[in-house]
């Protein structure tokens, strides 16, 4: 054996000894927000809610672009003015696909709402086992809250 492989042997050795007592994938964080320790509260669980409410406030949703590009095209009220733009004249045709660019960025939004709708539902569903008596009633409301917003965006 050559001298330098009697120095690295032992020396690979002891440092992968090192490495199997100590613990480098734990990643805990007090400072930062886990899933095994949130939601702590049903403060909590109502702002995984606010979360899920304020999506219908996005500008791409219900704050600008689904009224004027989607829905009020949907009645042919565009009368096919836009005769060298696909975009508009699939609106005004009926015939929506996600590949239309006048109406993506609804699609994200309303997808967006979707998916803080499912953690808020989510989050009811974890706090529950932890939840006393007396707050069930208002945990069953948010919950039922966020279902229907689920249902509403679907």
């Amino acid at each position: 054996m050559r001298r330098s492989a009697r120095i690295i042997l032992p020396l690979l050795l002891i440092l992968s000894a090192a490495c199997r007592e100590a613990d480098y994938l734990s990643v805990y964080n007090p400072r930062e927000i886990s899933d095994a320790d949130f939601p702590e509260s049903l403060q909590d669980v109502r702002s995984l809610l606010t979360a899920a409410y304020g999506s219908l406030h996005k500008y791409e949703f219900l704050g600008s672009y689904w009224s004027g590009y989607a829905m009020y095209n949907l009645d042919h009220t565009t009368d096919f003015l836009y005769r060298n733009d696909q975009g508009w004249i699939s609106i005004g045709a009926g015939t929506l696909g996600i590949e239309n660019d006048k109406i993506s960025e609804e699609w994200r939004a309303i997808n967006l709402g979707i998916h803080y709708a499912n953690i808020a539902i989510e989050g009811a569903e974890a706090y529950r086992k932890v939840a006393d008596g007396t707050e069930r009633p208002q945990l069953d409301l948010y919950e039922g809250e966020a279902l229907f917003l689920r249902a509403f965006l679907w």
